[in-house]
């Protein structure tokens, strides 16, 4: 990693020419998630219009620079920049063709649509993309599956909708089954920090953000193990009716 650094130090991220060579240390530089934050920000950048430039949208290269970027961009707390690069990611899933790919990417477009306070949009995006994907009998990949329930699940969540986010998990266990100790930890962790966090910038101006965190992160752990019971009706749940996938008045204030 000290080399890799030593040859980005020999060149200005603002000036650099496109280089595959520098595209390729740039990830790994950002990948190791260390450095200062400006610095990260500026190559990460830098190998996003690089890659765009010397491939194209449609090549793997932009796509995985693509990704790495948009977490640099997240770690950073710039939302409305990691908006743009989703969009972008949803431009390309449809015209690559790949339903699945597609699926994810718009799931992505509506979670961050959701950090950045678009909460209506988001939740009538992800609305959409789980009854689409209902409708087609789920996915071609149990991957896209387990994503599109998990964001509407994080994004109901976020908004005070807590049994409506517990109802969407407990009607999919063979779906969620498919995942390991670690993605359900990183599920459980999504959610909770979600919970939380979001309602500072909600639409919905739900009650105040719950205040432990962890404690909630092992309530929604418990819900995602196949062994686990449903977590208790969070305090700032709002009531409602209706199907997992369908919006009621009460859920949608």
């Amino acid at each position: 990693m000290g080399d890799i650094a030593a040859t980005l130090a020999g060149h200005d991220p603002i000036t650099a020419a496109p280089d595959y060579d520098l595209i390729a240390a740039a990830l790994t530089w950002l990948r190791g998630g260390t450095g200062d934050p400006e610095e990260r920000l500026l190559w990460g950048r830098w190998a996003y219009r690089s890659a765009e430039t010397l491939t194209g949208r449609l090549h793997p290269l932009w796509r995985t620079v693509a990704t790495v970027y948009r977490r640099v961009l997240a770690e950073q707390g710039l939302s409305t920049d990691v908006v743009r690069v989703c969009e972008q990611r949803v431009d390309v899933a449809r015209e690559l063709g790949d339903p699945a790919d597609l699926l994810i990417h718009q799931c992505s477009l509506a979670a961050a649509l959701h950090t950045d306070g678009s909460c209506d949009l988001a939740d009538q995006q992800s609305r959409n993309i789980f009854a689409a994907w209902a409708a087609e009998s789920r996915a071609s990949t149990i991957r896209a599956d387990q994503i599109v329930v998990l964001t509407s699940a994080v994004i109901a969540a976020g908004c005070g909708q807590t049994s409506r986010a517990v109802r969407l998990l407990c009607t999919y266990p063979d779906v969620l089954a498919g995942l390991d100790d670690d993605a359900r930890r990183t599920a459980a962790r999504w959610l909770a920090l979600t919970e939380t966090t979001h309602p500072a910038r909600c639409l919905h101006q739900p009650p105040p953000p719950l205040a432990d965190q962890a404690n909630r992160e092992q309530v929604w752990a418990g819900l995602l193990d196949p062994a686990g019971s449903a977590p208790a009706r969070s305090s700032r749940d709002r009531p409602e009716h209706g199907s997992a996938g369908s919006a009621t008045t009460e859920d949608r204030r």
